[in-house]
């Protein structure tokens, strides 16, 4: 998982998904620590491996690979940049699973923007969604429920 936050898709997951593991990437501090609690209170941290860092520069070696998920709610605006970074440590039959792709639905109805930095955001989103419609690796389906969700599957040769 990339964007642990306080760690509630991991804890989720874990508690219903049978005895899995997971490993999830969160940059801040603050956020870690909370995630870190929260799976200790859940009595998950055996299962739960929580990385402190930046995704884009964590040491791939940390990490224990293949993966059949990869879920990617990080950053919005490095996107792209996850998914090839992550992508080669996805198992053969794995997915990568992107949330917040409507983003508050401002991807769909960009003229109510008012911020240039948030429009700035918004065309980075679209452009991931775009990179995964074209992507000829990976099969990607898009649902619009929520704030918007991808599943990408990689695309068998």
């Amino acid at each position: 998982e990339i964007g642990t936050a306080i760690g509630f898709w991991a804890v989720a997951l874990a508690t219903y998904a049978g005895e899995i593991r997971l490993e999830t990437i969160e940059k801040s501090e603050a956020l870690f620590n909370l995630a870190l609690g929260f799976t200790r209170k859940a009595k998950l941290a055996d299962r739960i491996n929580l990385f402190l860092g930046d995704a884009l520069e964590l040491e791939l070696e940390k990490l224990s690979p293949p993966y059949d998920i990869i879920f990617i709610d990080g950053a919005k605006q490095q996107y792209i940049e996850y998914f090839e970074r992550y992508e080669k440590l996805l198992a053969p039959e794995g997915v990568i699973v992107s949330d917040s792709l409507l983003f508050h639905g401002y991807v769909t109805n960009k003229k109510i923007i008012e911020s240039r930095n948030l429009l700035g955001l918004v065309e980075r989103i679209e452009a991931y969604n775009q990179f995964l419609s074209k992507n000829k690796n990976f099969d990607t389906k898009f649902f619009c429920f929520g704030d918007g969700i991808s599943v990408s599957r990689r695309v068998k040769r």
